[in-house]
Parts: structure tokens; C-alpha cells; sequence
């Protein structure tokens, strides 16, 4: 006797923004315990201050907050924790302000405008 084809489905895509597997939950009738996984941020230098992009891959959407002061950047990325790599876009020292204190783990977009950079993150994330 022969076997049937068996039958399998694409439920979940892992990502660095949503690591969480939810084991065995596709078509659990019991609640999920679920939290929204962490954005991915993306960070330019401006004439008039930085522009911070956040990629929220399981929304589909981004915000953008711009003219923020060095204050305004550190607070924001403090208050929301994002997934790694920090993707940087603009000059070569665009972070060279913040490089202290910023993570580690970065990528350099190839974008040079901050006016640009939400289609950059939103391309390098939709990439990966």
C-alpha cells in the first residue's frame, strides 16, 4: 500500500522581530497568550535633529517620529525596546553623537537622506 501526500502548512515566519514560535496554536480553540513582538528601529541624523523609523512587522506598519533631540532619540529607544540589529541610515557619523551609548549590534542601510529612511527600514526588513 501506498502512503497519501502529506499535507503541510506555512503557520508562523520567525523573524529577529517576532522569535516567539507558538507551538501547536493554529487552530487551538483555547485563548493564546500573546504579546506583540518588538519593533525593529532604524536611526538617521538630520540638519534639524534625528529621525527614528520603528517596523512593527506583525502590524505592518512603521512610525516615524522626527526632529528629535538627543534627549528625545535616547528616551525613545529606552521606552521601546527593539528587535537587532539598530538598522542606520545617512552619513558614515550620523550616530557619531550617540555611538556610546547605542547597541552594539548595527546595520548600515544603504540610504543617505533621513527623508528616506522609512522606505529603507521598511525595504531591509521586508529583505530579512
Amino acid at each position: 500500500g501506498g502512503k497519501g501526500i502529506k499535507e503541510r502548512r506555512l503557520s508562523q515566519v520567525l523573524s529577529a522581530g517576532s522569535p516567539t514560535y507558538l507551538h501547536d496554536r493554529c487552530l487551538s480553540p483555547h485563548p493564546i497568550d500573546y504579546s506583540a513582538p518588538r519593533p525593529y528601529a532604524a536611526l538617521a541624523k538630520a540638519a534639524d535633529g534625528y529621525t527614528l523609523v520603528h517596523v512593527f512587522v506583525d502590524e505592518r506598519t512603521y512610525h516615524v517620529h522626527r526632529r528629535l533631540s538627543l534627549p528625545a532619540l535616547r528616551s525613545l529607544l529606552a521606552a521601546r525596546p527593539h528587535a537587532p540589529p539598530l538598522l542606520l541610515g545617512g552619513s558614515a557619523d550620523a550616530a557619531s553623537s550617540a555611538a556610546s551609548w547605542l547597541p552594539a549590534e548595527r546595520r548600515r542601510l544603504a540610504v543617505k537622506s533621513a527623508s528616506r529612511l522609512a522606505a529603507a527600514a521598511v525595504a531591509h526588513v521586508a529583505a530579512e
